[in-house]
């Protein structure tokens, strides 16, 4: 994951929230794309349920966006 950051620097790192949403990740890079994530701490690994939940939320709040990413102390997706 790293490898896809490191030639274009990160703006505007920020929270999303409303009364409904909660993202935890609204970021810029210097290109203009538009970043969402949500980060997940726990023991286990995340589940691809946990991807679609947040493009849920994404669309539902109207947060313009083209990548996702979901930051977890474990491995991503079983």
């Amino acid at each position: 994951m790293k490898e896809v950051f490191t030639k274009e620097k990160i703006y505007n790192i920020r929270r999303y929230w409303d009364d409904t949403h909660e993202i935890d990740l609204v970021a810029k890079t210097k290109s203009g794309k538009k970043i969402v994530g949500n980060c997940k701490y726990r023991d286990k690994k995340v589940s691809k349920r946990e991807l679609t939940k947040l493009k849920e939320s994404a669309k539902q709040a109207q947060v313009e966006l083209d990548i996702y990413v979901i930051f977890a102390k474990k491995r991503i997706f079983k």
